[in-house]
């Protein structure tokens, strides 16, 4: 995280070069995974997250992605808003933030097919 912001990914005006001219670089992206990447490396021991930075789920950048990336976007707003719910400590404890979190995983499980969840049946695999 803390090398991408030295390159100054986090900001909205990036303006990165790749070293070879033919390779496609989308800092975007770059960045989403960086930032999603950190948010779930902190979700397991609980650490404060490194970026408040949501925009990796902005109606742009959704519109744009597969029906997976656009469920990973969005897991990645959600992690963060868990991590900064969690960061506020016990005391601070606000259930309807809890709720808001619990609505917003369900509304990003409707971007995927119903089927999509079903475990698979290894009856059915061939081999």
């Amino acid at each position: 995280m803390v090398v991408g912001q030295l390159m100054g990914i986090h900001r909205a005006t990036s303006h990165l070069k790749a070293i070879d001219p033919n390779t496609k670089f989308d800092v975007q992206f770059f960045r989403y995974r960086i930032v999603s990447t950190d948010n779930f490396l902190r979700f397991i021991p609980g650490l404060p997250q490194g970026s408040l930075d949501r925009s990796t789920a902005t109606q742009a950048a959704l519109g744009n992605d597969a029906s997976m990336g656009r469920l990973e976007r969005m897991h990645c707003v959600i992690a963060s808003r868990i991590l900064e719910r969690n960061d506020a400590g016990l005391g601070s404890y606000d259930f309807s933030a809890t709720q808001k979190i619990d609505m917003e995983l369900q509304e990003a499980a409707k971007i995927m097919p119903s089927g999509w969840w079903l475990a698979p049946n290894p009856a059915l695999r061939t081999p």
